[in-house]
C-alpha cells in the first residue's frame, strides 16, 4: 500500500444511463477515505437534470453533496475550491434525474485525494 498522506486520482468517465440509478464513480481503495477535490459533468439529455453525488450501500442512496442542477447539453463542474470538505468514508457514486444512452447520457468524471 502507498503510505503517502494524500494521492491524487482521476479515474475513467462514467456514463449515467438510468434514471434515479446510483452509478459508481470511485471506488475508495481499501483502508484510505477520500475527499472529493474536482467534479466535471456533461448533461447530454434534452432538459436540465438533477444530479447527485453520494454513498450507496446496495439498497439506501445517501446524498453527500447539495444537488447540482447540470444544464442541458452543457459541460460543468466544481473546482477544488468548491468542493465540500467532505470525507467519503465507501465508494463515490451518481444518480440523475434523467438519462439514456450515449450519446443523451449523462457523464460525469471524479478527482479525489485518497487519504490513510
Amino acid at each position: 500500500m502507498d503510505e503517502r498522506p494524500g494521492i491524487r486520482v482521476c479515474k475513467d468517465r462514467r456514463s449515467i444511463t438510468a434514471a434515479a440509478t446510483p452509478t459508481l464513480v470511485y471506488q475508495v481503495t481499501t483502508g484510505r477515505t477520500a475527499r472529493l477535490v474536482k467534479l466535471v459533468w456533461y448533461n447530454g439529455q434534452a432538459a436540465d437534470i438533477t444530479l447527485e453525488i453520494g454513498t450507496y450501500d446496495g439498497a439506501t442512496f445517501t446524498r453527500r453533496l447539495p444537488r447540482i442542477r447540470a444544464i442541458t447539453r452543457q459541460h460543468d463542474g466544481l473546482s477544488e475550491l468548491e468542493c465540500p470538505e467532505f470525507e467519503f468514508e465507501s465508494d463515490i457514486y451518481a444518480q440523475a434525474s434523467a438519462a439514456a444512452d450515449a450519446p443523451n447520457d449523462v457523464e460525469v468524471i471524479a478527482v479525489v485525494t485518497e487519504i490513510g
